[in-house]
């Protein structure tokens, strides 16, 4: 507490305050710290509209969430998080097309905000980020990658989970065992009231290595598939 008090965007101390309301089973207040902690790390004027629409998702109230998520994209146009749960609402509502569209929309969104970050770099190398940073983008290039699988787009997948694991050479030190609080999307079909737990780095990366190595198998690159089960 006193951490954040001194320095409210310290993105650790928020990990920690999340994780002690998941020790102390407290979901509420658990939900509540890293709704906190993705708002701040965001700095977003469209923060109210998404935490309703949140809650709308998971109760698959489709309209109302629409309704919450068109305000937010007025309230800020460039948070990548309005298409990216709408991606999660056109999918729970049956229309795959349009949660495609969505996440491009968010991805695109995303990783303009990254290279606007890496601007003030002048030495020619990239930026050593904390992965909470490439937390959102991962998980929408994996829902985007699988969803490409599940309709056949098997190059177009290749190139989403490839993305993602390219993403490992600008993690800072540590970068395993960080729980990703920004990956985490409003989930339909938990049950209400659960304890946040996201996935950390490692997770997400080795997801993407089993889709490629899947895939290259698929494509008659074994050798090349094998490779990515190490």
């Amino acid at each position: 507490g006193k951490a954040l008090e001194m320095d409210p965007e310290r993105s650790d101390a928020h990990e920690q305050l999340v994780a002690l309301f998941v020790l102390l089973g407290d979901a509420e207040k658990a939900t509540a710290a890293r709704v906190t902690a993705v708002n701040t790390r965001y700095q977003t004027t469209a923060a109210v509209m998404l935490d309703l629409a949140a809650v709308q998702i998971s109760s698959t109230a489709w309209q109302g969430a629409k309704q919450s998520l068109s305000e937010a994209r007025a309230l800020d146009p460039t948070d990548a998080r309005t298409p990216a749960y709408m991606a999660v609402v056109h999918s729970g509502d049956g229309r795959q097309a349009e949660a495609e569209a969505a996440l491009r929309t968010a991805i695109a969104l995303e990783e303009a905000r990254l290279r606007l970050d890496d601007l003030p770099v002048v030495s020619g190398a990239a930026l050593t980020r904390d992965p909470q940073d490439l937390g959102l983008v991962m998980q929408l290039r994996l829902m985007l990658g699988n969803l490409y699988v599940s309709s056949g787009r098997s190059s177009e997948a290749l190139e989403q989970y490839q993305a993602i694991t390219s993403y490992v050479t600008r993690f800072s030190t540590g970068w395993q065992s960080r729980p990703l609080f920004t990956a985490m999307l409003p989930d339909p079909t938990a049950p209400q009231h659960t304890l946040p737990s996201p996935n950390n780095a490692a997770t997400l990366v080795a997801a993407a290595h089993f889709g490629t190595g899947q895939l290259l198998s698929t494509m008659g690159q074994a050798q090349e598939g094998l490779d990515e089960f190490r």
